[in-house]
């Protein structure tokens, strides 16, 4: 911490450069930059708003944030303040840094992070899979978690208060329970993990919630961890675009009807809906991708000779094009240009199969012709081809 500023008049007197001939010293506030910096530096920083910290907070069972505290407060004369906060219920570790402005010894920073381990001696964790099917068992693995310095005996219990899903007591067993809650005991060694395993047939699609809890005389530990239940069957998707139009006004509007197969598998519907403000937009995040080596035949070369050009010019326009992917697509370009000029006969044309062809096709001729008039800009192509 830096050290403070002692707003005493005889110390002011003592230290500051502005000492009037006759009087009384003049209160003098240090300049807000460190000795031997310019003239402006850290000039334009406000102080810190005393009693008005800024804390954000997550929570940190869902979804772990990188940031869980930060905090803007004031020091005393003694360049000194604490700071209480709980916490989250996370098993973690937190690195603390910080720095500090001063009026006159302008800026401090600590010389190294300190760490902050947060750690539980009980406390249970559920292992399963990513997602299951409907109608089929998992196997709920709760792990048990005892690194005090005594045995520990736990009763293990799952609950299914709102019914979504059936309990089987093996693997074996063709009828499933419904139980509102299924409890096992378990016997967990100092220092060490132990587990238990309940045989579960979710009974409805979506996300379902798997509370577990831990009881015991010495500690105890609640957990609540989701689990995806996807539908049987293949998926099956169907597409409809639709387009808006803005130019003349500012709204727009369109009538979709969602039609599903009368074979699906039931409450396996799903709609989404996606606006993007660009006509190519599904297609941009992997729009690269896109960029094929053309091959085969005169009309088989075309069919990956002509995207190239469409998606280099895109690329370009929009200012998204990077030198790899150029470099790749004006490649392709020249191998296909050549290969295409391996199909043209003498008179000029070009047919699928070159001169093994008893003649030119007009349509393919056109299509080439004007391909390669696309592809001029980024290749180099003979002048001579449509003369």
């Amino acid at each position: 911490m830096p050290r403070p500023v002692r707003p005493f008049y005889d110390d002011i007197y003592q230290s500051s450069s502005l000492r009037p001939d006759i009087g009384p010293a003049i209160p003098y506030v240090g300049p807000t930059r460190p000795p031997l910096a310019g003239p402006y530096a850290f000039s334009r920083i406000p102080r810190p708003r005393v009693n008005i910290p800024r804390i954000f907070f997550s929570d940190m069972k869902k979804v772990p944030a990188p940031t869980w505290i930060f905090v803007n407060a004031s020091t005393g004369y003694d360049g000194r303040t604490s700071i209480r906060k709980t916490v989250p219920d996370s098993i973690t570790s937190w690195i603390i840094s910080g720095f500090s402005l001063d009026p006159v010894y302008g800026l401090g920073v600590m010389e190294a992070p300190l760490t902050l381990k947060v750690f539980r001696p009980f406390f249970i964790s559920i292992n399963i899979p990513y997602s299951v099917v409907k109608g089929e068992s998992v196997g709920v693995q709760v792990l048990v978690h005892n690194y005090m310095n005594r045995d520990v005996s736990a009763e293990v219990t799952l609950d299914n208060s709102d019914n979504q899903f059936y309990f089987t007591q093996d693997e074996n067993e063709i009828e499933s329970k419904l139980e509102l809650f299924r409890t096992e005991r378990v016997v967990v060694k100092s220092n060490s993990v132990n587990s238990v395993t309940f045989l579960i047939t979710p009974k409805q699609l979506g996300t379902v919630d798997l509370h577990a809890k831990a009881a015991s005389r010495q500690a105890g530990d609640e957990i609540i961890k989701p689990l995806l239940v996807k539908p049987p069957g293949q998926p099956q998707y169907l597409n409809t675009a639709a387009f808006l139009d803005l130019r003349s006004g500012r709204s727009d509007s369109v009538n979709i009807t969602a039609k599903f197969p009368a074979k699906r598998v039931p409450e396996s519907d799903f709609v989404k809906v996606s606006v993007v403000a660009d006509i190519l937009g599904p297609t941009l995040s992997n729009l690269d991708k896109l960029i094929e080596l053309p091959t085969g035949c005169g009309e088989q070369n075309m069919i990956n000779f002509v995207p190239d050009i469409i998606v280099l010019e895109y690329l370009q326009t929009s200012r998204q094009l990077t030198e790899p992917i150029r470099e790749k697509a004006v490649k392709f370009l020249e191998t296909g240009y050549q290969r295409e000029l391996s199909y043209k006969h003498d008179d000029g044309s070009f047919s699928a199969f070159g001169k093994s062809d008893s003649s030119g096709s007009t349509w393919l001729t056109a299509f080439v012709v004007r391909a390669f008039i696309s592809a001029k800009p980024h290749i180099y192509i003979d002048k001579g081809m449509w003369r």
